[in-house]
């Protein structure tokens, strides 16, 4: 339990370790080939948004669905293994309500024209793409996830309300998340699919009017 407790393998000191568990929910090795050249898969993604526009909220709101999972308690989670694609993240009703399994129906040709690059980067990637044609803003991109061939790490890991108040449930999430007050209401605004195509302050607006 120490161990699962300290997050991947690679975070222990020494050889003295015991033998690796299949709870231990181990990704495939980190890829030790040249990483690929993620201008073009970038450029592909931004055609897809420019042909639907609706494109921004849907990436945006898989790369957050992907990586909301992450615990900064047990490292468990994150988008590093795009569990997204399986059960049991594909069926909860949160992904169910933003159609995530319709914004990655939108990435996949994208994937077939650049099957060097994982899924779990493609997603990211795309979240990254939206934020950056919608905001104006041109930010790094950080590549050299794997993906993992199953859901089976995800179990335990639905997003969950840990207690009656609204504001004691958010403040939980933000730490289990390792996310600052900043970083945390900032996710409030991502956009829903079908819904706004621009990132700005309109949510918060709307939320101080009563809307």
């Amino acid at each position: 339990i120490m161990t699962r407790d300290m997050g991947p393998r690679s975070r222990c000191l020494g050889d003295n370790l015991p033998e690796l568990q299949a709870w231990e929910s181990k990704l495939p090795n980190p890829r030790t080939s040249e990483l690929p050249n993620y201008i073009p898969v970038r450029s592909s993604i931004q055609d897809a948004i420019d042909t639907d526009p609706t494109n921004v909220a849907a990436f945006a709101s898989l790369a957050f669905a992907c990586s909301r999972t992450f615990r900064q308690t047990d490292y468990r989670g994150g988008c590093n293994g795009a569990r997204i694609r399986f059960p049991p993240e594909s069926e909860w009703s949160d992904n169910l309500r933003v159609d995530t399994n319709g914004a990655l129906d939108a990435l996949e040709p994208i994937k077939q024209a650049h099957p060097d690059v994982s899924y779990a980067d493609l997603i990211v990637l795309a979240g990254h793409t939206a934020i950056e044609h919608s905001s104006g803003l041109k930010m790094n991109f950080c590549g050299g996830r794997v993906d993992d061939d199953s859901g089976d790490a995800s179990i335990g890991l639905e997003p969950m309300k840990y207690n009656t108040t609204g504001y004691g449930n958010v403040l939980y999430t933000f730490q289990n998340q390792g996310l600052s007050m900043e970083e945390g209401v900032a996710l409030f605004a991502t956009p829903c699919n079908g819904e706004n195509t621009e990132i700005s302050n309109q949510y918060y607006v709307d939320l101080l009017a009563g809307n």
